[in-house]
């Protein structure tokens, strides 16, 4: 059995290891890590900020669909047509039913006591193992908070 990527990287030992180095450096090595095991590039996949600068998924499945066929990258949507959709590089598309448009997401909890209760700011929502139970939803919740450290 493989152990996913992402769970490699969650250890103790590694944490604090990377405490200790700076982030240029981490950065760069865990940019050589991700391209030794998938050629983003290679897929038109590679974004033009460095690993760390923005928020990033791990599917342990995409190499293998690409490469199999199962999903094709394609540029962008230049119109859609009567029944499908044309991209900027002319290629088209026909018999469309769905169109997903995923264009990224913000970071908050505005569900929980409308936002208030746990503050985002730019992104970030601080520590938040440290309000795991939240003193103010002690008398009718049970929220927890386990996983998301910043």
């Amino acid at each position: 059995m493989q152990i996913p990527f992402d769970l490699k990287l969650n250890t103790r030992h590694l944490a604090w290891l990377q405490s200790l180095t700076p982030i240029a450096l981490v950065s760069w090595v865990l940019q050589r890590m991700v391209e030794r095991r998938f050629n983003h590039e290679k897929f038109g996949l590679k974004p033009a900020h460095h690993v760390l600068a923005a928020h990033w998924t791990v599917n342990d499945e995409l190499p293998n669909r690409l490469s199999c066929g199962t999903i094709v990258i394609k540029p962008n949507i230049a119109e859609f047509t009567r029944d499908g959709l044309r991209f900027v590089d002319d290629t088209e598309v026909k018999h469309v039913d769905s169109v997903i448009l995923s264009t990224g997401y913000t970071f908050e909890f505005p569900f929980v006591e409308n936002g208030h209760l746990i503050p985002v700011q730019d992104n970030k929502a601080g520590d938040l193992y440290l309000q795991m139970y939240p003193v103010e939803t002690a008398d009718w919740n049970s929220l927890a908070m386990i996983g998301r450290l910043r």
